[in-house]
């Protein structure tokens, strides 16, 4: 024996090297960025989801041309879009009257205003040192005919920033090259007091993630230029330093931690600041207050649908562009850059992982390996979402790939060498045992002995209501079919709420929940599982009654307990199966249906243990045969139960309060209200008979000796 598993543990370990090299040599062909360049967007997307949290205490607020803004100025001013720039008038003087700290139009003056020179000199001339304003410019990777004036404007105002922008140190490979340049009409040509470029492209897959931070344009002496929203911040935060060389991935591109969907970053409607200045010029209260904009940092954009300006991003497929370039300055403000962990990382992470995944594969079994492989997976894809609320981008593709890969191999490995044990079990017992049962022997074949286990279960009994008669109605072809078709509708519902069918007594059938599988809400699903057979039987009685010409009810006991469960027999044969008095009451309680007219009932331990969405209704306390003590017991309602109307629910409840108080002649007149229900009927024949006793209800020694219990002489 030793020799052959030394054999075995030299083709496993053989195997483990062809596959760990095999997994490995895929993963790194697969794992070119031309293959799997869009898979990893797609998974850091996943990430970028789950870590997004709104910023807290943000000085950057968005004034938004939306469609409201379009339509209230449409209708109060007779303004049609594109507005004359004297719009913007009264939205800066708020923002200088608000002690706000800089400004940034995220929109490109390109044509001068149809409404005439003077409509841009008016704008241009608001524009004053106490409230610096950035203007936007379009760096083009086409020529452009911008004029020579237009261009040494430009050039002159960047040169006079460019003590601002060397603060910031840009690694080389962050900075675009372009042809040409769009520029702003030259009256805010000459008084913005810095420009930032809004040109911008997304990843592969269209989708916006990762930002360039400057581009120098030819035109001019390749000025350099920063980014719309580093820009702003040079004049926001003059004193602001910050190194960005370690957080630009291997294209130059700066990655966007995302914040949240659009709106995360404070909006306000442009419309609502127009009114404010209003108000304030006419002597009234603003709409919005001025102190919510005190030394804040605002960006003017659009992101009304006709617009143009929304972008598809990880978190919205229309997410305005204006909130993008405001999220890129929040993350620099947070400091929370992501940097991307690329190079030989991939290769590295790839090559741990592949034989991580090997070696459980072909040297664990059962739960030992479906426990390492979902540690090592779900393990590394945690580790992953972590990291990225840490600030870092690791690699998922290529690791996932060769995951996959050395996994597959590795499992059609083991198949080859440890499959042929298995299938022979399988095919040994499975006509015998649940499919679950097989699990744990292949698992384990040592549990095919005798044993057990103690264990809290739900059981269920179940016995079609008038079997006798049924049988004696039809032949036996007719009967075996219907028994057949009626057990494989019940069975295939217990199964499919993750129980275990014990056996079949004629038409009885005994099923049991939390075995051998743990199942911690195994009363719940016992009960759903009961409440969903009655309806089907309801759904098939039309069919039963033309194919067969008889009615199938059926009733149907649980109880949860603790009992034994295991393999019970003789050595030579033997059965999964419960043994205990949870068990025994289980089958009490479906007998006792019949006493009640119900068709469904539970034991108070199963009660006990169901949900809030669980209705049920109390039948009252019994003692059953074979039980020295009485059990409280219930009856669940489905959702045609006529006990589901709550005024029904509650003259029953009230009638059987009254009877366990032993004030039987008012709970008569409350159950004779409800005729129609079998168990209300039950209780009015018990206190009739009770009546007939004699002795008065009023008095000490009546009360002393009445007892609410039902004691049920048969099974």
């Amino acid at each position: 024996m030793a020799s052959a598993e030394a054999h075995v543990f030299r083709w496993k370990a053989l195997a483990g090297i062809l596959i760990f090299v095999g997994s490995f040599c895929v993963a790194l062909v697969m794992g070119r960025p031309s293959i799997t360049e869009e898979f990893e967007y797609r998974t850091w997307d996943w990430r970028l989801r789950a870590i997004a949290t709104p910023p807290v205490d943000t000085p950057l607020r968005i004034l938004n041309i939306d469609q409201a803004s379009i339509d209230y100025l449409a209708t109060n001013e007779s303004l049609v879009y594109p507005w004359p720039r004297g719009i913007y008038i009264p939205i800066l003087n708020y923002l200088k009257a608000a002690g706000a700290t800089a400004v940034g139009f995220d929109m490109v003056f390109l044509e001068p205003s149809s409404y005439g020179v003077d409509d841009d000199r008016s704008l241009a001339d608001t524009i004053t040192p106490e409230l610096p304003v950035v203007t936007a410019v379009v760096l083009r990777r086409d020529e452009t005919a911008e004029s020579a004036d237009d261009v040494a404007a430009f050039v002159k105002r960047q040169r006079q920033n460019a003590p601002l922008l060397k603060k910031y140190q840009i690694p080389s490979s962050a900075v675009e090259f372009f042809k040409g340049l769009s520029l702003p009409v030259a009256p805010l040509l000459e008084k913005s007091h810095a420009f930032g470029d809004v040109e911008g492209a997304p990843d592969s897959d269209g989708i916006y993630r990762r930002f360039k931070i400057a581009g120098k344009n030819l035109v001019g002496g390749e000025i350099q230029t920063l980014k719309l929203p580093l820009a702003l911040l040079a004049l926001a935060r003059p004193a602001a330093t910050i190194d960005f060389t370690p957080y630009v991935d291997s294209s130059g591109k700066l990655p966007v931690r995302f914040y949240g969907p659009k709106g995360t970053i404070p909006t306000e409607s442009l419309a609502n600041i127009f009114i404010s200045w209003q108000n304030i010029e006419a002597g009234l209260s603003p709409l919005i207050p001025l102190e919510k904009y005190k030394d804040s940092i605002v960006f003017i954009g659009t992101d009304a649908p006709a617009l143009l300006d929304l972008r598809p991003t990880p978190l919205s497929p229309s997410f305005p562009g204006v909130e993008l370039n405001a999220t890129v300055l929040q993350n620099v403000l947070d400091g929370i850059f992501i940097r991307r962990v690329e190079g030989p990382w991939d290769s590295i992470i790839a090559l741990l992982i592949v034989a991580m995944i090997a070696c459980a594969s072909l040297f664990l079994s059962g739960k030992w390996q479906s426990g390492a492989i979902v540690l090592l997976v779900g393990g590394y894809i945690g580790a992953a979402f972590l990291a990225a609320d840490a600030g870092i981008w690791v690699p998922m593709a290529v690791p996932l790939l060769g995951m996959a890969m050395s996994l597959m191999a590795s499992l059609a490995m083991q198949y080859l060498i440890e499959g042929q044990q298995h299938r022979f079990i399988r095919d040994a017992f499975r006509h015998y045992v649940s499919p679950a049962i097989i699990d744990r022997i292949v698992e384990d074949p040592g549990q095919l002995q005798l044993g057990g286990e103690k264990r809290e279960l739900t059981i269920f009994f179940s016995d079609i209501a008038g079997f006798t008669t049924i049988s004696e109605s039809l032949d036996a072809k007719r009967l075996v079919a219907l028994l057949n078709e009626y057990l494989t509708a019940v069975t295939d519902i217990i199964l499919s709420y993750g129980g275990t069918v014990d056996k079949y007594v004629g038409d009885a059938v005994v099923a049991f929940w939390n075995a051998p599988l743990s199942v911690p809400d195994h009363a719940q699903r016992g009960v759903d599982a009961a409440l969903e057979i009655q309806e089907a039987l309801l759904r098939l009685q039309p069919k039963f009654e033309k194919e067969y010409g008889v009615v199938v009810k059926t009733r149907i006991g649980l109880n949860s307990g603790a009992v034994s469960v295991g393999n019970f027999g003789s050595a030579a044969r033997f059965n999964y199966t419960v043994i205990g008095d949870a068990a025994n009451l289980a089958s009490r309680l479906e007998g006792a249906n019949k006493a009640f007219g119900t068709l469904m009932m539970i034991a108070d331990r199963t009660r006990s243990l169901l949900g809030p969405q669980t209705a049920c209704r109390k039948i009252g306390e019994l003692k059953v045969v074979g039980k020295t003590e009485g059990v409280e017991v219930f009856e669940p309602l489905s959702s045609a139960h006529p006990m589901r109307d709550p005024s029904m629910l509650a003259t029953y409840s009230a009638a059987l309060d009254l009877f366990a108080r032993g004030e039987l002649e008012q709970a008569r007149v409350l159950f004779g209200k409800l005729s129609e229900d079998p168990v209300a009927r039950k209780y009015c024949a018990r206190i009739e008979l009770e009546q007939t006793k004699g002795g008065d209800p009023a008095s000490s020694e009546w009360r002393s000796q009445w007892s609410p219990q039902w004691n049920l002489t048969e099974k």
